[in-house]
């Protein structure tokens, strides 16, 4: 649930990086005319850059995105609960 929630909370922010759709995704060195991306570590949301158009999930991206802060959400709790039992073993 950790990494749905740092997902759709990464959609707040523009990335200016990171672009297209898994497997064709790229870095970009110069800023993308055209096309705004939301999300990281991968773009999953996307927007023309025109009046009034909506925005469009790329659904492939978002799972994936989520895939990954799952496994980061997880990696961090499971690092901080070894290290508290490694401090309180040292306190005894």
């Amino acid at each position: 649930m950790l990494g749905f929630s740092v997902t759709i909370l990464s959609g707040l922010f523009p990335n200016r990086v990171v672009y297209g759709e898994i497997p064709f995704v790229g870095i970009a060195y110069e800023r993308m005319l055209g096309v705004g991306y939301w999300g990281y570590v991968l773009p999953w949301l996307r927007k023309i850059v025109y009046p009034s158009s909506a925005f469009e999930v790329v659904w492939r991206n978002l799972a994936a995105d989520v895939a990954i802060w799952t496994l980061v959400s997880h990696a961090l709790i499971s690092m901080i609960k070894i290290r508290r039992r490694r401090m309180a073993q040292r306190s005894t």
